[in-house]
């Protein structure tokens, strides 16, 4: 456990965080459109 791999992971738990929010953002976005499109496509 050094010094340098310590900050590694840290940076790599908050890089996954912001990754996985972001990522969690555009799919509920995709989805919200999915289902607009499909209730415009049902009328």
């Amino acid at each position: 456990m050094t010094q340098g791999y310590l900050i590694f992971r840290l940076i790599t738990f908050v890089f996954l965080i912001l990754f996985g929010s972001y990522w969690w953002l555009k799919s509920k976005e995709a989805v919200r459109k999915t289902l607009w499109t499909i209730d415009k496509l049902k009328k």
